[in-house]
């Protein structure tokens, strides 16, 4: 899986953050956040304005046959990370993004300086292409849904319902 690296903000001493050249315009705030619905809306700003923007991340990497990256020698900062959609024949598979603040900061004020992110996997199964109607089973395979994987073809899932009851009428 290709994994993408942004650094956001710059980190001072006193763990207080100043957005990058590249993020100023984007109007987000990152001092001060608590909750982990503050940090969702910062990440799905961020991933909007990347892609508004055409901003290049600054590292890439490809996980091993572990599912691991890793990245060294970073400088302090705030850290966008996210990956790029895996499609095959049989499944889309994505990761949540993830702002890991490097260095760490433990519940103790003491700063760590090798930190770890394990960002959220989703997976989905590959929905065929929809035959014509008479090509259709008189079971539809059941459709599977998670709420959270943001490329869903709501046509693709509404389809197969919309022929099975078609083919139900008919006969």
């Amino acid at each position: 899986v290709n994994i993408k690296l942004y650094r956001i903000a710059e980190v001072s001493e006193d763990f207080r953050y100043t957005l990058t050249s590249a993020f100023t315009l984007s109007g987000l705030e990152l001092n001060g956040v608590r909750t982990a619905g503050e940090w969702n809306v910062i990440r799905s700003t961020l991933e909007a304005y990347i892609i508004a923007n055409r901003i290049e991340n600054d590292l890439t990497a490809v996980s091993d046959t572990n599912g691991s990256v890793s990245f060294g020698n970073l400088m302090t900062g705030m850290y966008f990370v996210c990956s790029e959609r895996v499609i095959t024949n049989e499944i889309t598979c994505s990761f949540d993004s993830a702002l890991v603040s490097l260095p760490g900061l433990q519940e103790n004020g003491i700063w760590q300086y090798t930190v770890s992110a394990n960002p959220k996997p989703h997976s989905v199964p590959v929905i065929p292409d929809v035959p014509d109607v008479p090509d259709v089973p008189d079971v539809p395979a059941p459709v599977v849904y998670e709420p959270n994987v943001l490329d869903i073809d709501f046509e693709t899932l509404i389809i197969p319902a919309v022929l099975f009851l078609h083919q139900q009428i008919i006969h």
